[in-house]
């Protein structure tokens, strides 16, 4: 089962291809501080560890929704906690509260590279890591504050050690090996709660279903997988019940149950994402974009009959094994899906290295060639539109505030990257793609840099933050007091804790409202557009995109 390609230190595509991964993961390293923390997700999650840190409770994740703190019972503190590592690692900070996300990519890389070198070598590996890395949720997901991103990394990497008990050496250690998978799925049911073990049990039961004999034949520890599971996740969940009483009701029955089932589920911190029937298919495709298209391309390629020829058992069995466990989890999350009406994109990060497996083990194997999958005439026309759009998007971005060096900038990288390309027409498939990637690092760096002033100044409260530390007249040995008019943004009170002096943030009902109770009030300029009245006592010192900042007078 192992690849004949040459081992990892003498094989220069294998070289190569890790040098672009590190390339995918510096560059997301680097654009890690943009945009602002957006509101509500990024700035609900920065600030519930904030607040953690604050109040010095670790048990439950705490949040405020306008009427002061209260335990955050709709998320398990994993996430959180990682969170807080970081925010006292390295200070508070937008680049501090996304590093989880950044550190749980880069981990959940570094293992799928490690088990499928194990199964098809080095050159399938770094193909499959780098389709994985360069695809464009994993690498925008890298650079956000999102609980989704920590799942992938343990959920994946339980699934990953499953895979490599049936399929490699790992089975010499079997117990070793079952309580890794119990501890990962732990660590998931504490980051997001029973949807771990559903990704877990859609990814490997269909294809332990097809190769039953070998599960059979390898009996799978399944008692130590659930008595480390139980030892590591139990004690929290008790303790968080004992001290919140109700919590395992709301989070197993409402937040993960109903929400299944009903769009009225009873969230008591905001609302559901109703998505329509088969949607899941469509973002699994969107979301492992460019790739997907050579995915889909590669296994109409594969099999070229019917369908009904393709999902015969006997055509099934036939497939080599490890790349049915690649397709069974990439099309685990997406069906699954289709059983709830309420998702976003983003819960489709855990299928995205099962998605990266299996084209890189089309594309390593030799199961189909890349030229005749994707012919040059296509992958030319693929390049081209790439192209102009790196060559436009600078051009767009500084309409909308982007900073003027990114247009020289972007149209050096391109002019680079075309040279680079049009040298490697003759290079073999490894460095093509590789090359490829490299430019996806650079398009995706040049959105996120191009639209960040624009996401700050729209979806978030550093700006108006910002202007606020600048005033002169700020009180002298104490917090700076701050009514928001509306509803809080949860954004509002990172910022405020970032840097003394430090700023309390609290929500009001109107501008000026309590008299000079605040130092400050921030409104939304669109409230004021449309007719909000501005009291007399208070005056506007300070405007950015969204807010206002108002100035009770003496």
């Amino acid at each position: 089962m192992l690849d004949s390609a040459p081992p990892l230190r003498s094989d220069p595509v294998v070289r190569f291809g890790l040098l672009t991964c590190l390339l995918l993961l510096v560059v997301r390293l680097l654009t890690l501080p943009f945009p602002d923390l957006v509101d509500s997700t990024e700035g609900r999650y920065a600030a519930a560890a904030l607040t953690m840190i604050e109040r010095g409770e670790y048990l439950t994740p705490w949040i405020d929704m306008g009427s002061g703190p209260e335990p955050y019972l709709g998320k398990p503190p994993m996430h959180f906690w990682l969170t807080v590592g970081c925010f006292k690692a390295f200070g508070v900070s937008a680049m501090s509260a996304r590093l989880p996300s950044f550190f749980a990519t880069f981990l959940c890389a570094a293992s799928l590279f490690w088990l499928a070198q194990r199964v098809w070598g080095a050159r399938t590996a770094v193909l499959s890591t780098l389709f994985f890395l360069s695809s464009g949720l994993t690498f925008f997901l890298a650079g956000v504050a999102l609980l989704d991103t920590t799942l992938m990394l343990f959920v994946s990497t339980a699934i990953l050690l499953f895979g490599g008990f049936y399929l490699s050496e790992l089975n010499q250690r079997p117990r070793l090996t079952a309580a890794l998978v119990g501890a990962l799925l732990s660590a998931g049911f504490l980051t997001k709660g029973p949807v771990s073990i559903a990704i877990f049990l859609a990814a490997v039961i269909p294809w332990a279903f097809v190769h039953r004999k070998e599960v059979l034949r390898k009996r799978f520890p399944l008692v130590v997988c659930l008595i480390a599971f139980i030892a590591l996740t139990a004690p929290w969940y008790i303790a968080c019940e004992l001290r919140h009483p109700g919590f395992l009701y709301y989070f197993i029955v409402k937040e993960n149950l109903l929400r299944v089932v009903s769009e009225n589920y009873g969230d008591r911190y905001g609302s559901g994402h109703p998505q329509v029937f088969g949607a899941s298919i469509i973002y699994a495709f969107l979301c492992f974009m460019p790739w997907s298209i050579g995915l889909v391309a590669v296994g109409i390629k594969r099999w070229k009959g019917s369908l009904r020829e393709a999902l015969h058992p006997s055509a099934i069995q036939k497939i080599d094994p490890f790349l049915l466990f690649a397709a069974t989890w990439s099309v685990s999350m997406p069906l699954f899906l289709l059983l709830t009406s309420q998702y976003t994109a983003n819960y489709l990060a855990p299928v995205m290295p099962g998605m990266a497996l299996l084209l890189g083990g089309f594309i390593g194997k030799n199961e189909v060639t890349w030229e005749s999958a994707v012919p040059s005439s296509r992958l030319t026309l693929s390049l081209i539109a790439a192209g102009a759009v790196l060559a436009i998007l600078p051009v767009v971005g500084y309409l909308f505030k982007a900073p003027w060096w990114i247009i020289p900038l972007s149209w050096l990288a391109l002019a680079c990257l075309t040279l680079v390309v049009r040298a490697s027409r003759n290079d073999s498939r490894g460095y093509l793609l590789c090359r490829i990637a490299a430019g996806l690092a650079v398009l995706y760096s040049v959105v996120i840099i191009s639209f960040s002033a624009h996401v700050s100044a729209r979806r978030s409260t550093g700006e108006v933050i910002a202007l606020l530390r600048n005033q002169s007249n700020l009180p002298v040995n104490r917090d700076v007091t701050v009514g928001f008019v509306g509803q809080l943004p949860f954004s509002s009170a990172v910022y405020g804790g970032m840097k003394a002096p430090r700023i309390q943030v609290s929500e009001v009902s109107e501008i000026g409202c309590c008299g000079n109770t605040y130092d400050f009030y921030i409104s939304s300029t669109r409230s004021i557009r449309e007719g909000r009245a501005v009291p007399g006592h208070v005056r506007e010192v300070g405007r950015t995109q969204k807010w206002a900042l108002f100035l009770p007078k003496p």
